[in-house]
């Protein structure tokens, strides 16, 4: 058969097969660089995303170089930074990199300036072609072994460089390796940032702390010494009575007659000293010394309303209660809460005026017990209301020590409780308490 095209037919099929496997050859080539492209991106992603949760410089450095090792095969990577931006001195970090002990490298040197302005990794020899061969910086990169640099720069900012050695196999780092380094230093001259600001965080917490723990001991120190002079005005007054009093009856057992009247008044404020001291014990027991057992608060709040009603009917007041049935228990010492429940009740007693009235509620609030102590007597001035837990601080013209309140508020918190006072509109004030309930597994 003629061959019309002029041509030998196996020669043009040859020549096809070739062209086709070229291309074939070119699309596999392309194919494997698209797959190192995801796979690059992808590491990257990952490696931001784990140098920016980093905030420790130290574990920052190492898994910097480590990564370099790791996926771009450098032998030798090291890290020539200024770790503390207040501090002038360069630190060095470095795997299979020996950098001498005393180096002299200066981050504003002609090489960082060419490194900042082209903001990518550049190799040893580019820059060789760039600075004259006595560049002490140069010298220094190329004693170490350096093959490529690359800047670390933030906010206009050079936090330092990152020089890598050659690779471990005897092939070039390749374009898709500079890209990777490129956004490798970026990110972690972000999360050196990070990591400057997290430190200056932490050094401000640390003074913020101690700056609150001298105010707390000089509040401490304050209310130690109000605390003190408070105590020894109170036990003052009833020992120059007492003294006083010792000379009136040394005076009158000269003339043989001792009265008994004097003796009496000295008991009494021997008695009121007496109660003083107990009730500063009270306030300050430790709590290994309270007996903390699963309570009835409404039971013992019914009790207490039991002993103190003849006292408050005397008064023509009206006692009114109203308790929940079947309260929860709550871990509590039964008498310390008589002793707050006795407290308040006879406070509301002293300030509400005859034919007024006292209103007891407890109930469950959350998830706790809520209880009321209301009367319908002046209320409290304002700017008595932040005060009247004090210690010795009082409105009862000089009746009692002024310890009363503070004690039920010293009681009341060490039952993880609060306690609270506030003015009721059309006069009268009230008393709020909220305890904390026992959960289902500690009522045993």
């Amino acid at each position: 058969m003629a061959n019309l095209s002029g041509k030998n037919p196996l020669l043009t099929l040859d020549l096809l097969q070739k062209s086709l496997e070229k291309k074939l050859e070119k699309i596999h080539t392309n194919n494997l660089q698209l797959k190192r492209k995801i796979f690059d991106l992808y590491t990257i992603f990952e490696i931001s995303k784990n140098l920016s949760s980093l905030l420790e410089i130290e574990t920052l450095l190492e898994a910097t170089l480590f990564t370099c090792q790791n996926q771009l095969g450098a032998q030798g990577a090291g890290l020539i930074l200024k770790l503390n931006p207040d501090d002038a001195n360069l630190q060095v970090k470095s795997q299979n990199i020996d950098f001498p002990e005393n180096f002299e490298f200066s981050l504003n040197s002609q090489i960082i300036d060419i490194l900042k302005s082209k903001n990518r990794p550049v190799f040893i020899r580019e820059l060789e072609l760039l600075v004259p061969a006595s560049n002490r910086e140069l010298k220094f990169l190329k004693e170490t072994g350096t093959v490529l640099s690359a800047p670390l720069v933030v906010k206009e900012q050079t936090l330092g460089i990152l020089v890598l050695t050659g690779k471990t196999k005897t092939e070039n780092y390749s374009p898709n390796d500079l890209e990777f380094l490129a956004t490798l230093v970026n990110q972690l001259a972000v999360a050196l940032e990070n990591a400057h600001l997290y430190e200056k965080l932490k050094e401000a917490n640390l003074e913020l702390k101690k700056a609150q723990e001298l105010l707390v001991q000089h509040e401490k120190l304050a209310a130690l010494g109000k605390f003190a002079a408070s105590v020894a005005h109170e036990v003052n007054n009833p020992l120059g009575i007492i003294k006083n009093y010792l000379l009136l009856i040394a005076q009158s057992a000269q003339k043989g007659k001792i009265k008994n009247e004097y003796v009496q008044v000295v008991q009494e404020e021997i008695d009121r000293i007496t109660k003083i001291l107990n009730q500063l014990l009270s306030f300050y027991k430790p709590d290994a010394e309270v007996r903390m057992e699963p309570t009835d608060v409404g039971k013992v709040l019914e009790e207490t309303l039991k002993f103190v009603e003849p006292q408050i009917k005397e008064k023509n007041l009206k006692l009114v209660s109203r308790i929940e049935p079947h309260l929860p228990l709550i871990k509590a010492s039964a008498e310390e809460l008589k002793q707050v429940f006795l407290n308040l009740l006879m406070n509301a007693r002293d300030f509400t005026p005859n034919g007024g009235k006292i209103e007891v509620k407890a109930g469950l609030q959350n998830k706790g017990i809520r209880i009321e102590f209301t009367d319908s007597g002046s209320g409290i001035p304002d700017e008595n209301l932040d005060k009247i837990f004090e210690p010795f601080f009082t409105t009862k013209n000089g009746e009692g020590a002024g310890l009363g309140l503070s004690v039920c508020y010293g009681i009341i918190e060490r039952h993880k409780g609060t306690i609270f006072a506030e003015n009721i509109k059309g006069g009268g004030s009230r008393f709020l308490i909220y305890l904390p309930i026992i959960k289902h597994d500690q009522q045993k």
